[in-house]
């Protein structure tokens, strides 16, 4: 299996995206992974400052083991490469794994809204 066959996998069975990901859509864009993709997240450069952080996903069985931190510090720097000066991502109000995870990273909590689901999302924004 491809890398990005892979990442597509991780993304589509372990995340709570509601669209399928192909290994193609993987493949056109930047993702950050760990050994063996037990972790991935996006990184896209939005602005010339800003990158967003998305489809962060720990595969279950290597959960609480502090991946997640690991993959977030590896978009930042890719953020940062790529010449971002702000890393940005969204969370849904009811993930407080997440929600505590980027707040224990220096990541602030901004503005809040509905998002397509119907569940709160908020903006949460880190300097790089």
């Amino acid at each position: 299996m491809t890398p990005a066959a892979q990442i597509a996998a991780l993304i589509n069975e372990h995340s709570s995206l509601t669209v399928t990901i192909s290994p193609e859509q993987v493949s056109k864009h930047c993702y950050v992974t760990l050994p063996g993709v037990k972790a991935c997240a996006k990184v896209q450069k939005l602005a010339w400052y800003l990158a967003e952080i998305s489809h962060l996903v720990v595969h279950p069985d290597f959960r609480r083991r502090g991946h997640a931190g690991e993959i977030v510090w590896l978009a930042c720097l890719q953020a940062k490469e790529m010449g971002a000066r702000i890393a940005q991502c969204t969370v849904r109000h009811d993930n407080l794994a997440s929600r505590s995870l980027f707040d224990g990273m220096g990541f602030v909590r901004g503005v809040s809204f509905i998002g397509p689901s119907g569940k709160e999302v908020s903006v949460w924004q880190k300097t790089l």
